[in-house]
């Protein structure tokens, strides 16, 4: 997966720990927290810890591995493994948002560039 995949799959996470936030409601969600539900373990820890915490904006990768005890290789084969599964998001919430608007949420269906 390229980097420009990862950094809206990462935009994605950010606006769903958004959504969540704000307490919206919406089916898109609830299919997001199933996705999020089919990942393993590390996976489910690595997504958690590093998209949807409070504090992920201030958490960084090498910190999240080197307080797991692993390398950045392993983590970065468990990050792709879960972004993999995750590819899905992007047609359930839009990975970018003007700054101060709640995230925007999508109908299956609708086109990437309907924002």
């Amino acid at each position: 997966m390229n980097k420009d995949k990862r950094n809206v799959i990462a935009g994605a996470l950010a606006n769903y720990r958004l959504a969540l936030a704000l307490e919206m409601q919406h089916p898109a969600l609830d299919k997001i927290g199933r996705m999020l539900e089919t990942l393993s373990e590390k996976e489910k820890w690595l997504v958690e810890a590093r998209y949807l915490s409070a504090e992920s904006e201030y958490t960084f990768d090498s910190h999240l591995y080197q307080a797991a005890h692993m390398s950045g290789i392993t983590y970065s084969k468990i990050r792709a493994s879960a972004f993999t599964k995750l590819q899905g998001i992007t047609d359930l919430i839009s990975p970018s948002q003007r700054f101060g608007q709640p995230p925007i949420l999508k109908e299956r269906g609708e086109a990437h560039d309907q924002e």
